[in-house]
């Protein structure tokens, strides 16, 4: 993803992985990758960082922050916010949605964080 945007991204080591199943990890992965191909085409970002870290031992929490322009709105927004209106990353929306999850997005002019937090058994397999 850095050779095909041209984009600088600070990932995790594999300790951060350690809990997640390949299902769930699958599905983190094309959170992760929409979040950053947003970022670039969108909000023109030239770096994305990802942090992982878990919670209690059920719940992996992702930060995914970049230095873009942010979405149209200003602040933070809850994942039903973002699914009642008509702005923010609907896809990722959908998909936290639909592995019992949590998002906020956070907008500035200075970038976007989109914390994600899943349960670890969302997916098994």
């Amino acid at each position: 993803m850095e050779r095909e945007w041209n984009l600088r991204m600070e990932l995790p080591g594999p300790h951060a992985w350690s809990a997640v199943r390949d299902g769930l990890g699958r599905e983190i992965y094309l959170i992760v990758r929409e979040a950053v191909v947003n970022a670039v085409r969108h909000g023109g970002a030239r770096r994305v960082a990802v942090e992982a870290r878990l919670v209690d031992r059920s719940r992996l929490v992702l930060d995914i922050a970049d230095d873009g322009r942010g979405f149209p709105f200003r602040g933070t927004r809850s994942l039903g916010e973002l699914l009642s209106g008509s702005v923010g990353p609907r896809s990722i929306c959908e998909r936290v949605a639909g592995l019992r999850g949590l998002l906020a997005v956070e907008s500035t002019p200075s970038g976007s964080r989109l914390k994600v937090e899943l349960p670890l058994d969302a997916v098994h397999g």
